[in-house]
């Protein structure tokens, strides 16, 4: 069941990039990609915490991508 997976809205300046990668990974359908699941990033890539003060960590209900980071984890 994935119905719970996080997905991430394509930014415009990196939509063509991403759908390159998405697209080659689909068997090249050309075609326009608006979202892309967690599940396609490294877990580097992610944010999964934030720092408070005192330097407390906690933990993040929605995970978030670090800047400039593109899918490159293929799913079959």
């Amino acid at each position: 069941e994935r119905s719970n997976v996080q997905l991430f809205k394509v930014c415009e300046s990196e939509a063509h990039s991403w759908e390159e990668i998405v697209n080659k990974v689909n068997g090249n359908h050309k075609r326009k990609v608006t979202y892309v699941c967690v599940e396609h990033f490294r877990k580097e890539d992610l944010i999964n915490s934030y720092s408070g003060c005192n330097d407390l960590e906690f933990k993040r209900n929605l995970i978030g991508l670090k800047k400039g980071v593109f899918p490159s984890v293929l799913l079959l």
